[in-house]
């Protein structure tokens, strides 16, 4: 069984944060750390709190990442550190961390991490803003195949997390591999809800991500029919993202973000949709939402009695929800009890699937929760 503490600190410099955190991991592992995940605001220096890391805590392992604001327990946190320290032995663990100018290789490093490992059962990922997402799907997809057990969350260069924090052309994709003795599993919310009737993407360009045609008018005349006098409110202050556009497979809603407007009115896109598909146009319901996290949650507290959940969040989520994010890890929080820990952190988009043998999407707008048993 994993041996796991997770620790917060809110101190303003990062000799005092990663102290306090020391003195609070010491406590529960206070023999080794094989693995060390930190999630830390924009406001800390990413080397420096490395490089204090490895001198005061002295894991095995490694992984940073910066995110706009936090999840520990039932808050949100806008200024922090935290972390999660895991004590587990290392053929159930390997960590790589790949370049992003070897983007191309990314098939052979994820081999690699695989067959380092005794038996692969689940990959998380971190792409910087740097990575396009489509080449890294690529590769899982040719290494790992296509219903790949995977999460990874991303930033993009034009995404909300741009308000906060720039990625350096440097910064690398961090893989995460887990063993069999790793009991682990995620599930995705979003609380999105289809709007009026189906339509077809009759033109679509994948490999430039434009949607150029749907029931074979330009594009952006399906946001014209539905929103009616919304849309030059919608067009004007670039609100897409209130509605994505949504593909149905296997019975479920995959969304497709609209990014912008571009030439003869067709959309340049985030997501996955081809030529020939349905669509509607979707709308986050908060109480849809809430009702079927609280659903989810209790579900799983019920088969799995989770000892630790690791939120993958969205930053559009919270910013359509506002408030009502806060309010949904509080309720996420009072669902689990004092027994699970609960840590987390916001990105742009996710490469991840609803449930078992569904296949790997890139999404904007989802929640993903990752249970650890």
């Amino acid at each position: 069984m994993i041996k796991f503490s997770l620790a917060l600190s809110e101190k303003p410099r990062e000799e005092e944060a990663i102290k306090e955190i020391s003195l609070k991991t010491k406590y529960v592992l206070p023999r080794k750390i094989d693995f060390t995940l930190i999630f830390f605001t924009p406001h800390y220096r990413d080397t420096l709190l490395h490089y204090i890391v490895s001198i005061t805590m002295r894991p095995e392992n490694i992984v940073q990442i910066r995110t706009p604001f936090l999840i520990y327990e039932s808050k949100v946190v806008e200024k922090g550190v935290v972390s999660v320290c895991m004590e587990l032995s290392q053929e159930n663990l390997g960590v790589d961390f790949i370049k992003t100018q070897q983007i191309g290789k990314i098939e052979v490093s994820l081999r690699r991490l695989v067959k380092k490992l005794k038996k692969y059962v689940y990959l998380l990922s971190f792409l910087p803003s740097s990575i396009d997402p489509y080449t890294y799907l690529h590769g899982v997809k040719l290494s790992l195949g296509k219903y790949a057990k995977i999460l990874c969350g991303g930033y993009s260069v034009s995404g909300e997390s741009s308000r906060w924090t720039k990625s350096k052309a440097e910064d690398n994709i961090t893989l995460i591999g887990l063993g069999e003795n790793i009991e682990i599993s995620h599930r995705k919310l979003n609380g999105f809800l289809p709007l009026g009737e189906s339509f077809t993407f009759t033109k679509v360009d994948e490999e430039r991500k434009l949607i150029l045609e749907i029931d074979n008018k330009p594009a952006i005349e399906i946001y014209r029919k539905y929103l009616g006098d919304k849309f030059k409110i919608l067009k004007k202050n670039k609100l897409f993202y209130l509605y994505p556009l949504g593909t149905k497979n296997n019975g479920n809603y995959q969304l497709v973000s609209i990014k912008e407007i571009l030439g003869k009115e067709s959309l340049l896109y985030l997501g996955n949709v081809h030529s020939g598909q349905k669509g509607k146009i979707m709308m986050l319901k908060e109480e849809l939402l809430l009702e079927n996290t609280k659903k989810v949650i209790e579900e799983e507290k019920s088969k799995h009695s989770p000892r630790l959940v690791i939120i993958f969040d969205s930053l559009i989520r919270r910013k359509i929800l506002k408030s009502k994010d806060n309010e949904e890890k509080t309720l996420i929080k009072e669902i689990l009890g004092k027994e699970t820990k609960v840590v987390g952190a916001y990105f742009d988009y996710h490469i991840g699937s609803r449930e078992a043998f569904e296949e790997l999407a890139i999404e904007e707008g989802n929640m993903y929760l990752t249970f650890w048993q």
